[in-house]
């Protein structure tokens, strides 16, 4: 039975309750951690919980919700999530409830600036973890809560200047997971391992851990710390000798693959989208001489132009890939992970230009709906208000003569004229106004045999 179908009440709240609350954690897989159902989701699960006193249940909604709003960059508001997270861990009587408050406390005032007041809330998680190590619930929070704090701790030393002592948190953080035997914590780490290491200079041993968590991420299904790391990789390459060619002709490879993937998908869907249109398309909409098909030579100028693109955008990091802009993004990330000026100048010209292309769209769409409001208010040459039309076909093989059949037209156009309130009966052999019939002419059933006409149509609009 569906939770929907119950009324409204306690029993009605538990079931929705359970399968809300597992909803959220399925949104943050298959949607992202940043999706609108997800925060809508964990809204409502946090709403059951205090409606029917699950404390235990609501913490780790709350986390959800923290995720959330991080992720989403929504600060503010993670840090009312965090806060609440601190005031309700002892009501869920369990001892990670306590680390991952004082994580998200801590990482939330990371991330807003305050790094000496988010390393402290950090460094008491870990001491807490340290003094009682409790097993944390990696359905729920993922990743362990002693790595996540060594990985951000990591990140405001960096942000502070220290990046040795960066080193040794992720270290720290390496063997930890290790000895868990949790590859996305491993992941994670060795990701942060890294960045440090790129930090520090040490480009070989950056370019191992990335390689490492690459790995690791592709097994287990990580794409955003995937993403990470192909991104610290390509930085690294570059500043340890491995050239801009090298980093081209990788970045050419991708472009190329998907944008000769998205094309062939794009053919593919066209070839089989056009005959099922022209399938459901109304009868006598176009003249049947009519041919409605692909054209190749628009196939080949789009495809063209989706190769050309794909081509051109995934080879933009390489065209910023200097130098001096690699210095920039260095001394940008040692100084708390801010991006360079080029790429927000990058960023903000892209939004331009799509900001300009959508409001040419919304301008041309507005055109198209006044043409066609004008259209349906266009005065047609007669008048249409109590006007009964329809269409009647002989059947096949009666009335073979014209005179039977334009007898028979007659009696029935005479009856529809007797009936109390016809003011007048009339018909056609071609289509009725607005409608159109191709190649065609205008006859009246009560005159003689259309001139010149040989074939004798079965429909007659009346």
């Amino acid at each position: 039975m569906a939770a929907g179908s119950l009324p409204e009440g306690i029993e009605r709240a538990r079931i929705e309750l359970g399968l809300s609350f597992s909803l959220g954690v399925a949104q943050m897989a298959t949607k992202g951690y940043a999706a609108l159902e997800v925060e809508q989701t964990y809204i409502r699960t946090r709403d059951l919980c205090l409606k029917l006193s699950e404390h235990r249940r609501l913490f780790p909604v709350l986390w959800g919700l923290w995720t959330y709003y991080l992720i989403g960059a929504d600060l503010s508001k993670a840090a009312e999530v965090a806060k609440e997270m601190l005031e309700r861990w002892e009501a869920a009587g369990d001892p990670v409830a306590r680390i991952e408050a004082l994580h998200a406390q801590g990482t939330t005032l990371g991330y807003m600036g305050c790094v000496i007041e988010g390393r402290e809330y950090l460094q008491e998680a870990l001491d807490r973890y340290r003094a009682n190590p409790y097993r944390f619930y990696a359905s729920v929070y993922v990743l362990d809560p002693a790595v996540s704090c060594l990985a951000m701790l990591a990140r405001l030393e960096v942000g502070l200047g220290h990046v040795d002592r960066a080193l040794s948190y992720v270290r720290d953080a390496s063997e930890l997971s290790a000895r868990l035997n949790h590859p996305q914590s491993l992941a994670y780490a060795s990701c942060f391992t890294g960045m440090i290491q790129f930090f520090r200079q040490d480009y070989a041993g950056s370019l191992a851990a990335l390689d490492h968590a690459l790995q690791l991420s592709k097994e287990h299904g990580l794409p955003q710390i995937r993403e990470w790391c192909r991104i610290f990789r390509g930085w690294t390459q570059f500043k340890s000798g491995a050239g801009r060619r090298r980093i081209v002709r990788q970045l050419l490879t991708e472009a190329i693959l998907l944008s000769l993937t998205g094309g062939a998908i794009g053919i593919a869907l066209a070839y089989v989208g056009v005959p099922l249109l022209v399938a459901l398309m109304p009868e006598y909409s176009v003249p049947h001489e009519a041919v409605i098909q692909v054209n190749g030579a628009v196939v080949l100028f789009t495809f063209a132009v989706a190769v050309f693109t794909g081509i051109l955008f995934g080879m933009a990091p390489a065209f910023s890939a200097r130098e001096d802009r690699c210095a920039r993004f260095h001394a940008g990330c040692r100084a708390g992970f801010a991006g360079t000026a080029g790429a927000g100048k990058t960023r903000s010209a892209l939004i331009v230009l799509e900001v300009a292309l959508t409001m040419v769209l919304l301008v041309g769409a507005g055109i198209a709906i006044r043409g066609f409001l004008a259209i349906t208010q266009a005065h047609l040459g007669f008048e249409t208000s109590n006007v009964l039309t329809l269409q009647l076909n002989l059947p096949q093989g009666a009335y073979k003569s014209w005179d039977s059949r334009t007898a028979h037209l007659n009696r029935i156009l005479d009856s529809i004229e007797r009936t109390p309130g016809v003011i007048a009966a009339a018909g056609t052999l071609t289509a009725m106004p607005p409608n159109i019939g191709f190649n065609t002419g205008f006859g009246n059933t009560r005159a003689s045999r259309v001139g010149g006409q040989s074939e004798m149509p079965h429909r007659t609009d009346l």
